[in-house]
């Protein structure tokens, strides 16, 4: 898989030429299919994140994000071999890392499995200001349409708009942008999905 070094235009909407078109996603996707599996498959076993309120005497739970490799609890709930071997598979994947929600039925109760996971493959100038990014996505859901929806939201007071996308998202992107410019709106961020297996899209993400 080719490493991304894509590099953004702000002034004149255009996106680096180096960001991986969806075909080669796709491609990189279908020659390594199990080994996205068999990460979802270690990473659904993470246990219920719940804790005992000691002062009200009842327990508690809530929703529960994080990024692998670096929240410190699952590492230490999965032990040294296991959470080696998912490294060793995002190494395989060429993947920096996987945000991850976890999610709970209530106090008291056993979370469920994280509705999604975000493998975070390809990224500039995300943490320094106007970025993008291109990421595989795992949905629990395969059926989800809120899973498909894509959004583009704005500077202004106005709503955003949101759609299912068909085609190309790279073509797309660039179809936005450049309507940007020509209405003269600001866009405050970009989020683009298109299914490519049954569980699986890919997503293209701006943010100004």
């Amino acid at each position: 898989m080719v490493s991304f070094l894509g590099v953004l235009c702000i002034g004149c909407g255009t996106l680096g030429n180096d960001l991986p078109s969806d075909e080669e996603m796709i491609n990189s996707f279908r020659s390594k299919v199990s080994t996205f599996t068999e990460v979802v498959e270690l990473l659904q076993e993470f246990p219920s994140w719940e804790g005992f309120d000691s002062m009200n005497k009842k327990y508690y739970s809530s929703q529960y994000h994080g990024y692998w490799p670096d929240v410190a609890e699952c590492r230490s709930y999965f032990g040294e071999e296991r959470a080696s071997k998912i490294d060793s598979l995002l190494r395989e994947i060429e993947c920096q890392q996987i945000h991850f929600g976890y999610f709970y039925t209530g106090a008291g109760k056993t979370g469920s499995p994280p509705i999604e996971f975000t493998f975070d493959c390809y990224n500039d100038g995300l943490s320094i200001g106007p970025g993008i990014s291109k990421s595989f996505i795992y949905c629990s859901d395969p059926i989800d349409s809120l899973a498909l929806k894509s959004e583009i939201g704005y500077m202004e007071y106005k709503p955003s708009t949101v759609f299912v996308t068909g085609g190309d998202l790279d073509s797309l992107y660039y179809d936005i942008r450049k309507k940007e410019i020509e209405r003269e709106e600001r866009i405050n961020f970009i989020k683009l999905r298109r299914r490519i297996a049954d569980n699986w899209l890919i997503e293209l993400e701006y943010f100004h």
